[in-house]
């Protein structure tokens, strides 16, 4: 990935290849430990004495990271006065300031234990701080805002700095992999100047606090969002014009060589993508076809709890449908003109935005993507609508007319993301979609 995102950031700050000795939360009751990197003792925390839990746990680095001796365990901690002792707590540790009640004596009965996780501060040793400041050219961060909180664990802060803005994109369990594999996506996207795009900046690693982690943030350019900007009538002319001629853009040409796949894999939201070149878009299209039936039968889905399969009628159908899209089905018509399109692979109106201050300036974000046909990317802009007859899908189908078998196509790709969703959120509802689709496709000879 050397060389591929801007700002330098196939580098990482110094302090993260460091091995600094762990922090510990000693419990004297049970010997219960809980590690946290050391470069997380970033600020102290007054916390009342009251809570039975605070009284008996304090905080302590040790060299080697084995637990503290008996007797040092059981030592008071430091104290600024009689009765407020000063705790050093890290980032992941400040969950417990306002998860714990303060005033009570204990906590109510059945009462859920306090999460450790890590949390952003402005502490220069916080690796999103260092890699603004190191990395991204600030000197001082002002202020981290949560903006956004997401199901998949994506969270969205906006960092204040001296030089401006940025964006910060972070998830407490997923690897650098993710947000890198995103960031290769955002990079050719921009390479086409047909949609505006976030520019990443840096990619790096977040630590293992409790039991969240190893993480991962990504940071971004900022564009301030107009509220709403995607339901203008104007933006959704613009962004179909641009998406267009995305679809029919050549910059990339002599990266796909008229192979359907990308460079890297990726992920349709927690769907790993297997983006391995292939030859022909039928084969490419029937595997990734057949990767989300099999999920349907996995005993956990990517996302939450799956539906109870409690017969194989998916699995039975799913199977013709690739043996199908393996012989050609439903592309008889364009076989000698589908080429490779560069995909957003995520595209829906919760993807797409307007920049404020420039109303027809649309914006695309969070893509997954791949060289494909280009009728694959329309399939999320249906499911989940927001889009204008006559202004989008007008404009769109001017510069590229729909081609022969179409509509017939439309399910098939439509039935891809419904498997999709129905792998994620285990919903009954799109189970019943998902075989309705099935018997129209088998149906339609």
């Amino acid at each position: 990935m050397a060389g591929v995102l801007r700002g330098g950031c196939s580098r990482a700050p110094a302090f993260m290849s460091a091995s600094p000795a762990p922090l510990r939360c000693v419990c004297p009751d049970d010997r219960a430990t809980t590690s946290l990197p050391s470069h997380h003792r970033l600020y102290q925390a007054r916390l009342s004495t009251r809570h039975p839990l605070l009284r008996r746990c304090r905080l302590i680095a040790t060299a080697d990271g084995a637990p503290p001796a008996a007797s040092e365990a059981a030592s008071p901690s430091p104290a600024a006065s009689s009765d407020e002792p000063a705790f050093e707590l890290g980032p992941g540790v400040a969950a417990l300031a306002g998860s714990l009640p303060l005033d009570g004596d204990a906590p109510l009965p059945g009462a859920p234990k306090p999460v450790l996780r890590y949390m952003p501060s402005l502490s220069p040793e916080d690796p999103i701080i260092a890699a603004l400041t190191t990395i991204c050219g600030a000197t001082t961060v002002s202020g981290l805002t949560l903006m956004d909180s997401r199901w998949n664990g994506n969270e969205a802060f906006r960092a204040d700095t001296d030089v401006g803005r940025f964006f910060i994109k972070l998830n407490r369990v997923e690897s650098t992999t993710v947000f890198m594999s995103e960031a290769v996506g955002l990079v050719a996207l921009e390479k086409t100047q047909t949609l505006p795009v976030p520019r990443p900046l840096h990619v790096g690693a977040l630590p293992r606090v409790g039991d969240y982690g190893p993480g991962a943030f990504m940071i971004l350019t900022y564009l301030e969002l107009m509220p709403f900007g995607a339901n203008r009538p104007d933006v959704q002319r613009a962004l179909a014009a641009g998406l267009a001629a995305l679809h029919a853009d050549t910059t990339h040409a002599d990266v796909h060589q008229e192979r359907f796949g990308f460079s890297t894999n990726n992920f349709h939201s927690l769907t790993p993508q297997d983006n391995r070149w292939v030859d022909d878009w039928p084969s490419f299209f029937a595997r990734r076809m057949a990767a989300q039936i099999g999920g349907v039968y996995k005993e956990k889905s990517y996302g939450r709890a799956p539906v109870p399969v409690t017969d194989d009628t998916l699995l039975v159908r799913g199977r013709e449908i690739v043996h199908r899209i393996k012989a050609g089905r439903w592309f008889e018509g364009i076989a000698d003109t589908l080429r490779p399109s560069l995909l957003h692979g995520a595209l829906w109106i919760g993807n797409t935005g307007a920049v404020s201050g420039d109303g027809t300036r649309p914006v695309v974000f969070d893509p997954a993507c791949f060289f494909g046909h280009a009728e694959a990317d329309l399939a999320l802009c249906r499911l989940y609508g927001g889009f204008s007859d006559a202004d989008f899908w007008a404009v769109y189908h001017a510069a590229l007319p729909r081609a022969a078998g179409f509509d017939a196509r439309a399910k098939l790709y439509d039935l891809h993301e419904r498997l999709n969703q129905l792998n994620l959120f285990g919903d009954p509802a799109v189970k019943a979609e998902c075989e309705v689709l099935m018997e129209q496709l088998l149906a339609d000879e």
